[in-house]
């Protein structure tokens, strides 16, 4: 992986982790992950620190990801949970 390669994922990445708008997150999400699996896809038999940073990272926005997914009273609860009514 070139020195571009790898500051173009962790400066995506970074961007993700800190942004605190809302509605530019789920892109920052986005952007960071597809920067990630391309240089996972440049490099499959990846190994050392390098490999393992990138996919702690994933693992991350991953739950990141499950962090801001839709919590509306239309997205449905846990089973049994009862469902959210208007006033």
């Amino acid at each position: 992986m070139n020195e571009d390669q790898q500051n173009d994922w962790r400066l995506s990445y970074q961007a993700a982790l800190l942004e605190l708008d809302p509605v530019k997150l789920p892109q920052r999400i986005e952007r960071a992950y597809s920067a990630i699996q391309t240089c996972l896809n440049a490099h499959p038999n990846g190994n050392g620190a390098e490999y393992q940073a990138l996919a702690d990272a994933l693992a991350n926005l991953r739950v990141l990801r499950r962090e801001i997914a839709p919590n509306t009273s239309d997205a449905p609860g846990p089973p049994g949970a009862p469902k959210a009514t208007s006033p």
